[in-house]
């Protein structure tokens, strides 16, 4: 179980993006990553995946998921491979607020 959300913006035909969605399959079924179109990526990102956590760190590009949570701030509580005080973060449901009603989410 995560310590925090994740928004995953990813493209169509991107291998990475697919791989990524592999390795993080179990956190999107349980609603902890959000999987978002590219076409609604903050501006300025260049590369697939991109992923932003509600810590406020970002991530461009493939990375496996123990690395990618350490590079997003966040404590996978199975492993607890990041140990930070998470007091007022932004919450999961506050981070996905504007991304729930786009229709072309996966």
């Amino acid at each position: 179980m995560l310590s925090h959300g994740i928004l995953f913006y990813t493209m169509n035909g991107c291998g990475f993006c697919n791989k990524a969605k592999k390795d993080l399959d179990q956190e999107i079924k349980n609603g902890q990553v959000l999987l978002v179109d590219s076409k609604h990526a903050p501006e300025g990102v260049r590369g697939f995946p991109h992923f932003i956590s509600s810590t406020g760190l970002q991530h461009s590009g493939y990375a496996p998921k123990k690395k990618l949570f350490e590079a997003l701030g966040i404590s996978d509580k199975e492993n607890d491979d990041v140990r930070e005080n998470y007091e007022n973060k932004p919450t999961q449901k506050n981070l996905f607020s504007n991304y729930k009603s786009y229709p072309d989410c996966w």
